[in-house]
């Protein structure tokens, strides 16, 4: 009698492996994107309610805000930890000594501009 001494898998069930896989990976792309998004915009808020508690400090003790992160707050970094936002500082509407306004830009397209200024106001609304 002879001994199959063949070891592995058929084509077919090869196939039939890919064809899962590719359906599992297609499923869960989409949540895995929102997820990765909705990470980015937690950690670009997180680092504008950073950067307005320095601003909040500095004005304590300067009666005025500022739009030099850098050399007035001494921010060393001027991204959010994972990189996707940059934070600039503008005056609001009204004179810098009065309000500030924060803004977090996007350093990819997929992400939506995020700011905050020294009243509170933030946007957009359903981000925060």
């Amino acid at each position: 009698m002879k001994q199959n001494t063949q070891h592995g898998f058929t084509l077919l069930e090869l196939i039939i492996t890919i064809v899962i896989v590719s359906l599992l990976l297609t499923a869960t792309l989409p949540s895995f994107q929102r997820y990765s998004t909705r990470a980015s915009v937690l950690d670009g808020r997180y680092k504008l309610i950073e950067v307005m508690q320095l601003q909040n400090h500095y004005f304590s003790k300067h009666a005025s805000y500022t739009v030099d992160l850098v050399g007035d707050l001494q921010l060393a970094k001027l991204q959010s930890d994972k990189g996707d936002y940059r934070i600039v500082a503008a005056p609001c509407d009204r004179d810098i000594a009065l309000c500030v306004k924060l803004s977090a830009v996007p350093m990819r397209e997929s992400l939506t501009p995020l700011t905050l200024d020294s009243f509170g106001n933030a946007s957009p609304e359903n981000l925060w």
